[in-house]
């Protein structure tokens, strides 16, 4: 037999509250969304967690980014690398407008040989065994542009680099010999300042090829110490300039020569202009570097010690900038005394 026990209707728990349907669509979802930054891809727990499980990922996605358009990236990261390829975009853009433009002038468009000299029309029957002719723009015409050449001296070749400094610098030997007429030589000397010839004079400095390094010092004694010694400035300045000169631009009064001679021009100024960037304090580690630990031979350490000797007689401003290198006007004064007492 069974029996039950006897028990109190309050003892009975009461029965559980029926389910209510829930409209998802009513209300907010509190699941990740993979389109809201705060909980979403990248939120800084999935980050963490991609992190720490999918290691390799991370580099991937960044460099996926770079593939998507603007309506793709969601977070900040693609953004950001979105960003910065459409201000590299610009900044190309805006450089190959200037240099479109450089490339129409005449002087952009004349072709030198290895000697500097001017290849004229009569001289297109060069054998390509002289090594003129190269895969650039008019590949049938021999002889560099100076585009070119400057293009050629950041080649990943030293020796093309090597051959293209040197031919920069016996270009400028023949403008500082007076070769050419003043309106022609004017015209090249222009075109070496419109397309910032010395940026690359400071890249040869820093070059880690010896020789190259060396053509790079040679080129740079031609434009500064020798363009001094012969007045080639004073000389353009005077009778190639077509352009009036502004009083007011820095260097319009520069002491060129150790006689009291002072000249006004465009191409002085523009000069300036060019000198005033070149010497920072980059390039003067550069000469400090060359000159301490002897990486060239002794007669390119000399000639960059008179670049510098130069540099600092052209103007006070140079004269200060370089005085105030921690450790350069030591260095030269004690291995070149003569040369920087000289006056």
């Amino acid at each position: 037999q069974v029996r039950f026990a006897e028990t109190d209707e309050s003892d009975i728990p009461p029965p559980p509250p029926q389910a209510e349907w829930v409209d998802e669509s009513a209300t907010s979802d509190s699941r990740i969304n993979v389109d809201d930054n705060s909980t979403g891809a990248d939120s800084e727990f999935y980050q963490e967690t991609k992190r720490r499980l999918f290691p390799s990922n991370m580099v991937e996605d960044a460099q996926l980014a770079w593939m998507m358009g603007h309506n793709q990236a969601k977070s900040p990261m693609e953004q950001a690398v979105l960003e910065t390829r459409q201000q590299n975009a610009q900044a190309a853009a805006r450089a190959s407008s200037s240099s479109d433009e450089l490339l129409e002038r005449a002087a952009s468009k004349v072709r030198f040989a290895f000697d500097g000299q001017i290849m004229g029309e009569e001289q297109s029957d060069v054998p390509t065994s002289a090594g003129l002719h190269h895969h650039g723009d008019d590949p049938e015409k021999p002889g560099y542009t100076i585009p070119e050449l400057l293009h050629l001296s950041r080649s990943t070749v030293p020796a093309q680099r090597s051959v293209a400094m040197a031919t920069l610098g016996n270009i400028i030997h023949k403008v500082n010999t007076g070769v050419w007429d003043p309106a022609q030589a004017a015209q090249v000397y222009t075109s070496l300042l419109d397309w910032q010839a010395e940026l690359y004079f400071v890249h040869g400095i820093l070059d880690t090829n010896k020789t190259s390094r060396a053509k790079s010092v040679i080129s740079l004694w031609t434009w500064v110490v020798e363009m001094t010694r012969y007045k080639a400035l004073v000389r353009l300045a005077t009778g190639g300039d077509l352009e009036p000169s502004n009083p007011k631009l820095p260097g319009a009064d520069i002491k060129m020569t150790a006689e009291p001679v002072a000249v006004k021009g465009v191409l002085i100024e523009r000069t300036f202009a060019a000198l005033d960037s070149m010497l920072c304090t980059k390039f003067m580690d550069a000469v400090y570097e060359n000159i301490s630990m002897s990486l060239m031979p002794e007669q390119q350490l000399t000639m960059l010690a008179e670049c510098i000797k130069t540099l600092a007689s052209m103007s006070n401003e140079f004269n200060d900038r370089i005085n105030a290198h921690s450790r350069l006007p030591l260095l030269l004064q004690n291995k070149y005394p003569y040369l920087m007492n000289k006056p």
